[in-house]
């Protein structure tokens, strides 16, 4: 009988170890795939391009999951309602990209049943507003402005080059739009604005109406 219940345990572990395996290939291979679709391989264009923002949304979690996971931290996605963007997609995704870092730092030593990062997308007149913010520490009022300056960080030389969100800004002006913080409602939400006339950026709304989409 024991011999019986020590097979039984070895399928057990073997099963186990064989799951992870194969969800680890999965999680690699995702992120390649959004590596390779924001990088512009696979004849991926890689200028201004028609592209729908879940879609976007879905790359950076691929690139972003596993980090997020492994610091026991939530991701929260409002999804956009069929929005679509008419952008550069590899610098918006690299905007993107930085601010989920920059909150998974702002994170670290947090609790993680309480941490949550949120990625979200809204419409209203004046264009698309996509918003990422964190249950993190606010950032001290008279460094609100600092931080987009070159070369200033608040992480130390050893983790930060201060340069992430200087680029962002500059990439969100030459969208014809701005980055943003904000801290009013009690967290630290960091706003992408693009308007619906910019240098080169205009809006493209897929639904219909709101009971179209899927949230």
């Amino acid at each position: 009988q024991k011999l019986a219940d020590r097979h039984d345990l070895d399928q057990q572990v073997l099963a186990k170890r064989s799951k992870k395996i194969v969800d680890t290939a999965g999680r690699i291979e995702r992120i390649v795939r959004g590596m390779r679709t924001l990088t512009g391989q696979r004849g991926a264009p890689t200028e201004f391009e028609m592209f729908a923002i879940d879609e976007l949304f879905d790359d950076i979690v691929n690139i972003c999951g596993e980090r997020l996971r492994s610091h026991g931290i939530r991701l929260m996605i409002g999804r956009s309602c069929g929005e679509s963007l008419w952008a550069h997609r590899v610098q918006i995704a690299q905007v993107l990209i930085n601010l989920i870092t920059n909150a998974i730092d702002a994170l670290e030593g947090s609790d993680s049943e309480r941490a949550w990062i949120k990625l979200a997308a809204h419409r209203d007149e004046k264009g698309l507003r996509i918003e990422v913010s964190n249950s993190g520490p606010l950032i001290d009022r008279y460094l609100l402005e600092q931080i987009f300056e070159p070369f200033f960080t608040t992480k130390g030389s050893t983790k930060g080059t201060g340069i992430g969100l200087s680029i962002s800004r500059k990439i969100l002006d030459y969208h014809g739009g701005d980055l943003v913080v904000d801290q009013n409602q009690g967290y630290t939400a960091f706003r992408l604005y693009l308007p619906d006339r910019g240098p080169d950026s205009f809006l493209e709304k897929n639904c219909r109406a709101p009971a179209d989409c899927v949230r």
